[in-house]
């Protein structure tokens, strides 16, 4: 089967070189080179020969990259080239609701870091889930319910495109994101994650809209999360940190995190 089938699949599967293609499209051009002697069977038989022979890289399940067999492609550049082409594509295909990119990668988009995350957060109505993007790469899928309220239609409103080059993504905006990355930071990625606020606050200190931080809240949102706003906020700009402290008094509670 191998020696009758694989250069006729190979000279096929060689008009997708260096683009990712899914099981359905391999499907059907094995289909088409194999005609009525075509199974499953034999596909992922010869599937097996083509990964062996570095015709096709397995991204993750069911999504191959067609290649050359002597050309080189290293894990990293694959994720660099893909990742965010396969986290539009995957949401597109698994998520029923409208979505958007939210928690600390949103912080890092408007603050133009557009390196790819171990895991990143998509919030959606009705989806929660774990997935793979690429290879190790995750999407943690997340909605948002208060009081079995679904308010992922309330934070829709405060989303906009940020255009990564070749596509363009929904993203939550600042103020958004400020809370749900300062919502419960492990002790790894705290430094991080306050000198990232830190900056993002000097630098949008007169734009930031604390409406919006007064909605989440009273919708029961991420208290904690505006008890740290404030707390960081104090020393980059006092105004800024007053307006914030004024949303707690009036729609929140004090914390302390001593």
């Amino acid at each position: 089967m191998k020696n009758v089938f694989f250069d006729s699949i190979v000279v096929a599967l060689m008009k997708s070189k260096n683009k990712v293609i899914h099981i359905d499209v391999i499907r059907r051009i094995f289909s088409a080179v194999m005609q009525d002697t075509y199974t499953d069977k034999k596909m992922y038989k010869l599937l097996y020969y083509l990964k062996n022979r570095w015709y096709l890289i397995t991204l993750k399940k069911n999504i191959y990259f067609v290649k050359q067999s002597d050309d080189e492609y290293s894990e990293q550049w694959l994720t660099d080239r893909f990742y965010w082409d396969l986290v539009k594509q995957h949401c597109k295909e698994y998520v029923k609701s409208d979505w958007y990119i939210g928690w600390l990668k949103a912080l890092e988009l408007h603050m133009s870091g557009y390196d790819v995350p171990d895991e990143i957060m998509i919030v959606n109505a009705d989806k929660q889930a774990t997935e793979v993007i690429i290879f190790d790469k995750k999407v943690l899928f997340k909605t948002y319910v208060s009081s079995g309220n679904n308010l992922f239609r309330l934070y829709k409103k405060h989303v906009s495109k940020i255009d990564l080059g070749r596509i363009m993504v929904p993203v939550v905006c600042m103020e958004i994101a400020l809370l749900e990355t300062l919502y419960n930071p492990s002790v790894v990625h705290k430094w991080y994650i306050d000198g990232l606020v830190k900056k993002l606050l000097k630098k949008y200190k007169n734009t930031l809209d604390p409406s919006i931080w007064a909605l989440v809240v009273k919708n029961n949102k991420h208290h904690s999360s505006l008890n740290r706003l404030y707390v960081l906020a104090q020393s980059v700009d006092k105004k800024l940190a007053d307006s914030i402290f004024q949303i707690i008094k009036k729609y929140s509670y004090i914390l302390s995190f001593s």
